[in-house]
């Protein structure tokens, strides 16, 4: 029973109903403005989805940033490829928050209402500034600072994981929770073109679909 779940987000699903509830990364492909890939290559993975952002991304609407270790089909269409060592995303993840705190371009209200423990997470990822996170994860201070900027000022934004992450063992539950703070701290948790929390379904024909959320009982 483990296993289905361990190569399919089992970690990504748990931490995100842990954290805020619900499943919390269903990506707004339609509508972001930036969207960050991060471990997947939709190409092969995710066609229709693939369709999608390679469409958008012909008409000029969308930034790609491509977090992968090795350079896939779909990072060959983005705007930066983070081509990082195998393994390190949690470091990376912990780099992008660093940056964002320090240089203040985190989402103020939505931090101030919706979140808690944000000083402990500051205090947390002070010990990850860019130099240290460069000799981790082989990338370049720019690339990391960079990327942090464009992911933070690109509004909205979305992160579109893939199950690579879920595979690193215990520190793939710890790369998830990162890139749930990363979500949080821009604001783009159940925003449109953000990532969506998903909720009951809506009315079809007089009735619906019974949601997974709604089994999940997560109140």
């Amino acid at each position: 029973l483990m296993c289905p779940g361990i190569i399919c987000g089992l970690n990504c699903y748990s931490m995100n109903i842990a954290v805020i509830g619900s499943m919390g990364y269903m990506s707004d492909l339609d509508n972001a403005k930036c969207v960050v890939l991060w471990g997947i290559d939709p190409c092969e993975s995710r066609l229709l989805r693939w369709v999608t952002l390679n469409r958008r991304k012909r008409h000029n609407e969308v930034t790609i940033i491509a977090v992968d270790s090795r350079v896939t089909k779909s990072g060959q269409i983005a705007d930066m490829v983070l081509q990082l060592r195998p393994g390190t995303d949690t470091a990376l993840a912990l780099g992008w928050i660093n940056v964002i705190i320090n240089e203040g371009i985190y989402d103020h209200d939505f931090v101030t209402k919706w979140t808690h423990g944000f000083d402990e997470l500051r205090e947390r990822a002070s010990h990850y500034p860019p130099e240290v996170v460069a000799r981790i994860t082989g990338l370049t201070e720019e690339q990391i600072v960079e990327s942090a900027r464009l992911y933070a000022r690109t509004k909205p934004a979305c992160i579109e994981r893939g199950v690579a992450t879920d595979q690193l063992g215990l520190n793939g539950t710890r790369a998830e929770q990162t890139r749930i703070a990363l979500r949080a701290i821009t604001g783009n948790i159940d925003v449109p073109g953000g990532n969506i929390i998903t909720g009951p379904p809506q009315k079809m024909n007089g009735g619906r679909y019974i949601h997974d959320s709604e089994l999940e009982l997560a109140d």
